[in-house]
């Protein structure tokens, strides 16, 4: 008997005149110790349906919820909001994406996790017995120092850190059922492979089930039993998840899985992006709803919605071309190059480049306060005593865990930090000490694009304003057609330039972001973690993007990273950073092939070198 059966959900939410239907006749099974992986693009419906499960989304009629989820037999649509809330936590619990949205920051951790075990256990407990609890719930998510642990408040901890802290929380009740949403995004990537170890022994010893919603096919790969692939609110592929991704039947499962950077793919190797978008949840195509984008269409597909149809023991997919006896495996069937707009290359623009900027010895040293007078006490070295160069027309990834110092170091070439020792320098200029024409120039040449399309645009400026205002600082002409042209180079239309950044999807976000960095033609443009918290669709769209604008511009990029899969897509050479320092650093090729460093090593081990075995 399944823990977990969902049985024709459907999710409206009404805006005004218009009603969008976020997930329509989903049907998923869940067994008790099993992992389920909800897989998709954004918008697809998955965060949507778990949290259906816990009855998380809008009140009526804001949102309307239909269908039947059992959970050990009970609907819980049909349960009063008292009862739900003993379910919600107690039995069934979530993991956020962001654990700062979980944690208060106004308590300690173990008084949010002691909170919760008194909320979810029957009668009062004494408080050594809470405390007890906590402490077993931080061990559990594998948090070292579990007692110093319970004193601290959530901005004390570190990423990683705080994410496990969130997953003791949702533990702590010792649920049958845990909901994982994206719980590894933006992760380095011995974190994340730490996260999910944790994750997969929780469910172990606890016999705990698993739904993980994700767009990271490697993590699906490592650590699911099954897979449901979701597009436009519908399931279009589910089955054990070493079939569906050895062997898909449902062209969008294909195409996925084409457009994920992986370790041991060849060298700045283009990515296979989904040309389009996602349909309009409001105004669905007629037909199958991948249809505007998928490369094995015909009149068909354009004017019948494909069923689910059994392909094998408990596998199913949505494909009318596929369920006539077409093969899109690739080993047999090599997709269409359609699915990519330019076909694969090698981008390397400068024959000669020569060095753009220079790190020369940097440190860059945070000062520790102390006392009531907010004395310094001691230093932290975030950067300790770095050497490297960005070479025009090239690109040099940054790669290393978070309080690495990588971040750290791009700041001082974007003058937001002055270091505390050694030489930066842009083409000749002294970042720290440029003024009058140096500066100005300095600042016209180097842009930055940051790691939230959401944090990096007013909201409450248009388009045009944002991608006008810094052509306006440099006394640029600022003409409504050469803003078009901005967003065409960016795969955009005329018309965003009249729309609020909340119109816009992330990865549509960070094209904006991209066109504002490029539009005062910049040499050299610092991408911190630009394309982490993006769906590989978009993040395939985003990369080959800046590898087109470098084959035109000539344009290097500092890549900030905890990405190897996406370093090998688009670097000429590698630096690998740790404790501030630079441990190995040369050519891409020599580093993937033949690393020298155990830390490298390791990074490059805990990487997803493919998406399934069979692959």
């Amino acid at each position: 008997m399944s823990l977990l059966e969902i049985e024709n959900l459907n999710v409206q939410f009404s805006t005004g005149k218009r009603t969008v239907h976020a997930v329509s006749g989903v049907d998923l099974r869940v067994r008790a110790g099993e992992s389920l992986a909800l897989v998709g693009e954004s918008g697809s419906g998955k965060t949507v349906t778990a949290l259906s499960i816990l009855g998380l989304t809008p009140p009526a009629p804001t949102c309307r919820v239909g269908g039947e989820i059992r959970f050990s037999g009970q609907n819980l649509l049909g349960l009063s909001e008292s009862r739900l809330k003993a379910v919600r936590g107690g039995e069934v619990a979530m993991v956020f994406q962001d654990p700062t949205s979980a944690l208060n920051p106004l308590l300690t951790v173990g008084t949010q996790i002691t909170d919760a075990v008194q909320s979810h256990l029957p009668g009062r407990r004494r408080r050594d017995e809470l405390r007890g609890r906590a402490v077993e719930a931080l061990e559990l998510a594998a948090l070292d120092k579990p007692l110093e642990r319970l004193r601290q408040y959530p901005h004390q901890l570190s990423g990683g850190m705080r994410q496990r802290a969130a997953i003791a929380l949702a533990i702590a009740a010792r649920p049958r059922l845990l909901i994982a949403d994206e719980p590894t995004t933006a992760l380095d990537v011995t974190v994340q492979g730490e996260i999910m170890e944790t994750l997969g022994r929780l469910r172990r010893e606890l016999d705990m089930a698993l739904v993980l919603v994700t767009h990271d096919l490697g993590v699906v790969a490592e650590h699911s039993d099954r897979t449901a692939v979701m597009y436009a609110g519908r399931i279009v592929e589910q089955g054990p998840t070493q079939q569906v991704l050895a062997n898909p039947q449902m062209p969008y499962t294909r195409a996925l899985l084409d457009a994920t950077p992986l370790v041991g793919a060849p060298p700045k190797e283009r990515l296979r992006a989904i040309g389009g978008a996602p349909p309009d949840l409001a105004d669905l195509p007629e037909g199958c709803a991948f249809s505007p984008r998928c490369p094995y269409a015909i009149d068909i597909c354009r004017t019948t919605v494909p069923e689910l149809t059994r392909r094998g023991p408990d596998r199913v997919a949505a494909c009318i071309r596929t369920d006539n006896g077409l093969v899109i495996n690739g080993t047999k069937s090599p997709i269409p190059a359609s699915f990519s707009t330019v076909s694969k290359s090698s981008v390397n623009p400068a024959s000669s480049p020569k060095v753009l900027a220079r790190f020369t010895d940097v440190a860059l040293h945070y000062p520790v306060r102390g006392g009531l007078l907010g004395r310094k006490t001691g230093y932290v070295p975030a950067v300790d005593g770095v050497s490297l160069d960005v070479y025009s027309g090239n690109t040099l990834a940054v790669v290393g865990e978070s309080g690495s110092g990588k971040t750290s170091l791009s700041r001082t070439l974007l003058r937001l930090e002055k270091p505390t020792a050694g030489l930066v320098t842009y083409d000749g200029i002294d970042v720290s000490q440029a003024r009058g024409r140096d500066l100005a120039r300095l600042q016209r040449e180097v842009q930055v694009v940051f790691q939230s399309p959401y944090a990096s645009l007013d909201p409450r400026m248009t388009i045009q304003r944002i991608l006008a205002e810094p052509l306006r600082v440099h006394g640029e002409p600022v003409e409504r057609d050469r803003l078009a042209r901005l967003l065409e180079s960016v795969g955009l239309g005329e018309d965003a330039l009249d729309r609020y950044p909340a119109a816009f999807s992330g990865g549509q976000r960070q094209r904006i972001a991209i066109a504002r960095a490029v539009s005062l033609r910049p040499r050299l443009i610092v991408c911190d973690e630009a394309v982490s918290a993006l769906d590989v669709s978009v993040q395939a769209q985003v990369l080959n993007l800046l590898g087109d604008l470098q084959a035109e511009h000539g344009i290097a990029y500092l890549f900030i990273t905890h990405d190897l899969g996406v370093v090998r897509s688009v670097a000429d050479e590698v630096a690998v950073m740790q404790a501030g320092q630079v441990v190995e650093y040369g050519p891409a090729e020599r580093v993937y092939a033949q690393p020298k460093h155990n830390y490298t090593r390791e990074l490059l081990a805990n990487a997803p070198r493919q998406t399934a075995g069979a692959l």
